[in-house]
């Protein structure tokens, strides 16, 4: 896979404020899935989300460290498209920044499959945030996100 050169120096990204926002994780059953990383890690619960095409997402915490689980029933199910396939497993990393429509703007220009155009979403407790994903040149599948502030 290519990407396309850049000839405009205007489009250059600042990435000095860039940090791992998250790993999503697709799991059998949150309640199992939550009481392990909570026995043996630390994790709590602080968020969840209810949105297609995934369903349900349940966000965990410990230290600073934050996973995103998302319910699976069968390792078989189809194809999510732009999430990426419906497996059981780590799923996607995200990268946290605070200049994402610049960032996306750079890699639609280049050429970057974007997966998951630009979307707005809020959390079941209000927090909002931007985000979309995209492959990178061995077609894993990246989110990048901003929360509102």
């Amino acid at each position: 896979m290519k990407f396309k050169k850049n000839k405009n120096e205007n489009l250059q990204v600042r990435m000095n404020n860039i940090k791992i926002d998250h790993i999503a994780i697709r799991v059998s059953n949150f309640q199992r899935s939550i009481n392990f990383y909570s026995k043996y890690f630390g994790f709590r619960q602080v968020d969840s989300l209810d949105a297609p095409p995934e369903g349900k997402e349940v966000h965990l915490e410990s230290n600073g460290v934050h996973l995103e689980l998302f319910l699976v029933k069968s390792a078989k199910e189809p194809d999510l498209g732009p999430l990426g396939r419906n497996e059981r497993g780590i799923c996607h990393p995200c990268f946290s920044v605070n200049n994402l429509e610049e960032i996306y703007k750079k890699m639609k220009y280049e050429g970057v499959p974007i997966t998951l155009d630009l979307t707005t979403f809020t959390l079941n407790s209000g927090k909002r945030g931007k985000c979309f994903f995209f492959k990178d040149p061995d077609d894993t599948i990246i989110e990048i996100i901003e929360w509102s502030k």
